[in-house]
């Protein structure tokens, strides 16, 4: 793939998935085609990460394990399941089915997303701090992600427990041996994709946004009052999130605050969106729906991070 082509794909990311959000209204038999392998195509994103990532960076950062277990514990149990009652409770004062606060619980247990490692950098936060996040809450998620959907939200829908482990094992781990199988026995394989890497993430990411719209379109446009509203609500989390992670570590300096906020804020959409889609389509689809529609803050709130990333560069000595 041309360089060219390459940097207008990542540089265009946020609103190559807005086009993503119109063709899959516009264009449901595509979505309808795209549904089924979407844990595949989050399975080859999950892939691509792992090989491009340098372990070696991590050296250091893992002998800070004591705020790595904080973070962990914060990001995959505690602030999910703040959301999901805050979720909860503006759902009911604003008279929608309370069983959207499920796709807040699921979107916020999954863990960091490599964007929020990307920002870190841009932002001059503690890149290898996030990048070790990201590495850490994806091997733990298999077990926090069903325990947290079990215990928080086991009221609200039902759900087999072992397939979900089984899936989120075969999502994260495969991945990642795969990669490592990669990198002992065909090195140059990394050399050659992983400039390619970030704009073949995102037309899979692309491709996963359009194939989760399958089915929605009647519904969004029956009622787009809720899906207005949910839009508002899934940013307005967004920032709450974001608020609530500067200060997990209230004690630190800007850097890690900045480097924390986006670590719980960003986490993996597209593992959430895969997994949502797979237990929840066909037997509660508010819980697809609300992660759907969140897609949008969740992209469209990174223009404010690349805003603030520039004001550093340009403030930076």
């Amino acid at each position: 793939m041309p360089s060219s082509i390459q940097r207008f794909i990542v540089d265009q990311f946020i609103v190559l998935m807005v086009a993503a959000f119109i063709i899959g209204m516009l264009f449901q038999p595509l979505a309808a085609a795209l549904n089924p392998v979407i844990l595949y195509l989050i399975m080859t994103v999950m892939y691509l990460s792992f090989l491009k990532m340098d372990f070696h960076l991590l050296s250091d950062e893992i002998k800070q394990w004591p705020i790595h277990l904080y973070l962990a514990i914060t990001t995959l149990m505690i602030v999910p399941a703040l959301v999901f009652y805050l979720c909860r409770f503006v759902l009911d004062l604003i008279g929608l089915d309370t069983t959207y606060a499920v796709g807040s619980l699921l979107l916020f247990s999954a863990p960091t997303a490599v964007l929020a490692a990307t920002f870190t950098l841009l932002l001059k936060g503690k890149f290898e701090r996030s990048l070790l996040s990201m590495v850490v809450t994806s091997f733990l998620a298999p077990l926090t992600m069903p325990f947290m959907l079990s215990s928080v939200a086991g009221s609200y829908v039902e759900f087999d427990y072992g397939l979900l482990t089984k899936t989120l094992f075969m999502v994260i781990v495969v991945p990642f041996l795969a990669a490592t199988l990669t990198i002992k026995l065909f090195p140059k394989v990394k050399g050659i994709m992983s400039p390619q890497i970030p704009s073949i993430s995102v037309i899979l990411l692309v491709l996963v946004k359009v194939g989760a719209l399958a089915g929605f379109r009647d519904i969004i446009f029956n009622d787009i009052g809720q899906f207005f509203s949910l839009l508002l609500l899934s940013f307005a989390l967004l920032i709450v999130v974001f608020i609530f992670g500067w200060f997990t570590l209230w004690w630190a300096s800007g850097i890690d605050k900045i480097t924390t906020g986006l670590i719980t804020t960003w986490s993996n959409m597209g593992l959430a969106l895969g997994i949502g889609n797979m237990l929840f389509k066909d037997t509660d689809p508010e819980v697809v729906l609300f992660l759907t529609v969140a897609v949008l803050p969740w992209h469209l709130s990174l223009v404010l991070v690349k805003m603030l990333a520039r004001k550093v560069v340009v403030n930076s000595p």
